[in-house]
């Protein structure tokens, strides 16, 4: 910023020519600089307590020493964070909940999030002076910016209707809404574990399919024009903002698919974006725990 100042001072000295091409620089470092201040949001820290729970105990890890560690349930409704301190790795994610193992004695944690300043957490500030302690189990409680929480909430209801919009699509054949939905770029890519005999013994590979909205819709075509009396039914969806971009969100559900010539259960992943409300991409696998495709897996399957 002193760097800067004297930038400031020292430009009335410098010739038209030169204050010309300045500007030009000082318009080009606004730019950078507005868009970097927006982003500098906050997280806060609600409470943080010691509890009763017995997940510590129940869902035991050891530190390297093979010593219990202390286990923090961080609540915060933002997928995409890491933890920095003495963290016994991994990190487990559920529905706007890490688990964070820590050990013995540890006094503070650090929370990173690719849209928010980095947050310190001391837990003496909270009454843990003497720092988490093994086989406890702690609650730490997170809150993002209320704008953030507004505007997600909304953001959901909106990608819950385009997803119940898709649905509707396919029971009742409606192709050319179904053209509207999708993103010119969208991708579908299915997944199935294959059998292959080798001298060693059975090994499975995963065999991809892999289509473009041209041969998606031309293949939802083909699928209408022969079945009749389609039924959609969507289990234990999920939605959440896409840690990369939060402008896109992933949903996850068990879709169970009948029709007067088929029926099927699978789990499929969609990647979405807001404001467009567009699907970008789909992919399909038999069951939830065939691991054929994660979250992370979007970027690569986007580029491919």
């Amino acid at each position: 910023m002193l760097v800067f100042l004297d930038f400031l001072a020292n430009f009335a000295a410098i010739s038209a020519e030169r204050q010309m091409k300045m500007r030009h620089l000082l318009l080009n470092l606004f730019t950078i600089l507005l868009p970097l201040t927006a982003l500098a949001q906050k997280l806060t820290v609600e409470s943080m307590q010691a509890t009763n729970d017995l997940s510590a105990s129940q869902f035991r890890r050891n530190d390297l020493n093979g010593q219990p560690c202390a286990l923090i349930k961080v609540s915060l409704a933002a997928p995409g964070a890491t933890f920095e301190g003495n963290v016994i790795q991994p990190v487990e994610y559920k529905i706007n909940e890490y688990w964070v193992y820590m050990t013995k004695g540890s006094k503070e944690l650090h929370v990173k999030h690719p849209n928010y300043q980095t947050l310190a957490i001391y837990f003496g500030d909270y009454g843990i002076e003497k720092g988490v302690q093994p086989l406890a189990t702690y609650t730490l409680s997170l809150s993002m910016p209320q704008s953030d929480t507004e505007n997600d909430i909304e953001e959901r209801q909106k990608v819950n209707h385009l997803i119940e919009l898709y649905k509707s699509c396919i029971q009742n054949q409606n192709i050319e809404l179904m053209d509207s939905l999708i993103d010119n770029r969208f991708k579908s890519v299915s997944g199935s574990l294959v059998a292959h005999k080798t001298d060693t013994g059975i090994q499975r590979k995963v065999k991809y399919n892999k289509q473009s909205k041209e041969e998606y819709l031309k293949r939802i075509q083909n699928t209408f024009d022969k079945a009749k009396n389609i039924t959609l039914n969507f289990e234990n969806m999920k939605i959440e903002r896409w840690s990369y971009k939060t402008d896109y969100y992933i949903v996850t559900f068990n879709q169970i698919y009948q029709s007067s010539i088929y029926s099927g259960k699978g789990y499929v992943m969609m990647l979405c974006k807001v404001p467009e409300l567009k699907i970008l991409l789909r992919t399909w696998q038999p069951e939830e725990d065939s691991r054929l495709f994660s979250s992370e897996d979007m970027i690569d399957l986007l580029m491919k």
